[in-house]
């Protein structure tokens, strides 16, 4: 069922410019960065490609600790 989480996280990618930014980390942003511990190799990898369009979007302080 791993199809699932490549769609939350491409749902993230697609929706984290057109949402307002407080929402996006209040809502998704925490379950966003659980994904990058993923079993699946190719959930890990959605993730990665993911995170040069949504790390723009995030307040600048806001450090990804992955």
């Amino acid at each position: 069922m791993f199809g699932l989480r490549k769609t939350f996280i491409y749902f993230c990618r697609v929706s984290v410019n057109r949402l307002n930014r407080v929402f996006f980390e209040e809502n998704f942003y925490e379950c966003f960065l659980e994904m990058c511990d993923d079993n699946v190799a190719q959930v890990r990898m959605e993730f990665a490609k993911s995170l040069t369009e949504i790390k723009p979007f995030l307040e600048p302080n806001n450090q990804l600790s992955i």
